[in-house]
């Protein structure tokens, strides 16, 4: 298994693989999205590769209010290449991404729809800081419960 920063020619495979943390969004839509994101922060949006194939990604931002605080936004691998630890190693290169970025904390957002990825980030030293309803979040549907998770980038994760 490879991982590795997209590249330019990887974000239409890899926006084939967002709608499934994106509810109802078309394929084009997520690509101009993240095409936007990895226009100015390439190194937080990572592939993990089969031979040639993209089988996973995580996808992240800085935010627009705080350089200090990142968002990653989606963690997505093939059906078949789940519970191999391939999640883990993506998130924790994106993690130092965001730390080589001036980071000092992450954070996420998990709907109810994805209880799977609230307990994933969880086991990696995300907590709960926050809980609202979806209203024009984009991927999420109005009125989803969202959990909002951090983890603060100063601290040892749990699982070093």
């Amino acid at each position: 298994m490879e991982f590795r920063w997209l590249a330019a020619s990887d974000l239409a495979h890899a926006a084939a693989l967002l709608p499934a943390t994106n509810a109802g969004l078309p394929t084009d839509e997520l690509e101009r999205d993240l095409r936007s994101a990895w226009t100015r922060w390439p190194s937080l949006q990572i592939g993990a590769f089969d031979g040639p194939m993209l089988v996973g990604l995580i996808a992240g931002r800085i935010d627009a209010r705080d350089e200090t605080l990142g968002w990653s936004d989606d963690t997505v691998l093939r059906p078949e290449y789940r519970r191999r630890g391939l999640g883990t190693s993506l998130l924790y290169r994106q993690l130092d991404a965001f730390r080589a970025l001036g980071c000092t904390r992450v954070r996420g957002l998990s709907p109810d729809s994805h209880l799977s990825e609230l307990q994933f980030f969880e086991r990696h030293g995300f907590r709960v800081v926050g809980e609202t309803l979806a209203h024009g979040v984009w991927g999420v549907r109005d009125g989803e419960r969202l959990r909002i998770t951090e983890r603060r980038l100063d601290l040892p994760s749990p699982n070093a």
